[in-house]
């Protein structure tokens, strides 16, 4: 095989230097550009996360001052009516607000309820956490979640203590809200953050419950403890942001969480990284498309113009070649003899 001249070496070295190059720019440049793109959806995240909380937040504290203001306002008399009591609370706007709206007296007993469910009345609750928390205080509190004694769902309820002149307890009104129905906590169940995301919510206290999750089964049941580790940090108050994380079943996604002011839960929700990376995946592709194009292109362009500013040079090697092979010649031939 005939080696190759020098001309075509130096153009093959320029070309190959100039693949390398435009390779390197290329995947430093979709570093980069993977390093802004997670800034930016971590900050879009962190709004999203932020804005949901505050929301949240805000509606709980609204459904919380209505039975507080509701249980100021309630007549004192009423308490020994429980027919005259379900009419007045039937006529109240605030009922538009909850699923159930339950009185209870001051022994802890169920002595109305709207709407009416057979057997509820008479229902004890004395033994309740939130009812004796209340009477003890006598201050309004988000109770729950709870399993209802009654429909056997799980629930969440709005407290307050009704009181007489002499600030004593004489009852405790409730506004329940199912978490299976298309409510407010309901309607935070069923969202979707992106296509494929969820929200959901835990207790903080021990052992940690759902509150919310996609996934029905899953609410009032204990978070496990090998779940989320990015969750477990989050509970523990480490940390409140977006973060990259990993699920118990090893899905990786990108978590954010906000715990709530208006009572002891952490709110989060989960994106999943295959997801949330999809566009920068095109462009990404589109780049590297456009790295090769451009390689090839600057390759050629760069070995043809190699060739072309080396041709003279090449023509006068050869011709210096040439004369020192003729020189060569010369000089080998016999002398002639006069």
């Amino acid at each position: 095989m005939k080696p190759l001249g020098i001309n075509v070496k130096v153009a093959l070295a320029t070309s190959v230097m100039s693949i390398v190059m435009i390779a390197v720019v290329t995947v430093l440049q979709a570093q980069r550009l993977r390093e802004d793109f997670t800034k930016v959806l971590f900050a879009q995240q962190d709004a999203l996360i932020t804005r949901t909380a505050e929301d949240l937040d805000d509606k709980l504290t609204t459904l919380l001052d209505v039975i507080a203001q509701s249980a100021r306002k309630q007549p004192r008399s009423l308490m020994a009516d429980p027919a005259a009591l379900r009419n007045w609370y039937e006529e109240r706007a605030m009922l538009s607000m909850f699923d159930d709206v339950i009185v209870i007296d001051g022994a802890g007993t169920v002595i109305a309820d709207v709407p009416h469910i057979a057997g509820r009345e008479k229902v004890s609750v004395a033994d309740r956490d939130y009812f004796k928390r209340v009477v003890e205080t006598r201050k309004p509190m988000i109770a729950g979640p709870i399993k209802s004694r009654v429909s056997g769902q799980p629930i969440v309820q709005m407290v307050a203590p009704i009181l007489d002149e002499r600030g004593k307890v004489v009852g405790v009104l409730a506004g329940v809200l199912r978490l299976y129905k298309d409510n407010m906590l309901g309607h935070l169940r069923t969202a979707k953050v992106g296509k494929t995301g969820y929200y959901f919510a835990v207790t903080l206290g021990e052992p940690s419950i759902y509150v919310v999750h996609p996934e029905a089964s899953r609410i009032l049941q204990p978070r496990a403890q090998n779940a989320n580790p990015a969750t477990t940090r989050a509970m523990k108050g480490e940390f409140e942001g977006t973060v990259f994380s990993t699920s118990a079943a090893g899905v990786p996604g990108v978590s954010s969480y906000r715990r709530l002011k208006s009572t002891d839960w952490l709110l989060a929700s989960i994106l999943p990284v295959q997801e949330a990376f999809e566009p920068f995946e095109g462009v990404q592709l589109h780049m590297l498309a456009w790295g090769v194009a451009a390689s090839l292109i600057s390759a050629l362009l760069i070995g043809w113009i190699t060739l072309y500013l080396l041709a003279p040079v090449a023509k006068l090697r050869n011709a210096i070649k040439a004369g020192s092979s003729r020189h060569s010649l010369s000089a080998r031939a016999p002398a002639k003899v006069k």
